[in-house]
């Protein structure tokens, strides 16, 4: 997966399994878009993905969508906590931070 993360000019982050850039019509074409969501909690800020909404098909897994590219400030690598995170959102398997052999 070439997972990027994307900083829209109202603030939002977003995360997407794969990225094209349309030139010729300053569109991206994202494929499986969900919103980083940040929230407070006892032990401190905690994050969580989101659909971009509820009522698409698939929405719950993210999201295929066509973007102008003038909504999007700036392209960026993920780190790979949000990686693990987004394959576990998108996917429902948990992926382990570091391999590890059973013996």
């Amino acid at each position: 997966m070439d997972i990027k993360g994307l900083k829209l000019s109202n603030g939002m982050d977003l995360v997407v399994k794969s990225l094209e850039e349309n030139l010729g019509d300053n569109i991206y074409s994202l494929e499986r878009a969900v919103a980083i969501h940040i929230t407070q909690t006892e032990k401190g800020p905690s994050m969580g993905f989101l659909p971009l909404t509820f009522f698409g098909k698939d929405s719950k897994v993210g999201l295929n969508i066509e973007l102008a590219k003038h909504h999007v400030l700036f392209v960026y690598e993920v780190n790979d906590d949000i990686k693990r995170g987004y394959q576990e959102f998108a996917t429902g398997l948990a992926v382990p931070s570091t391999p590890k052999i059973i013996v």
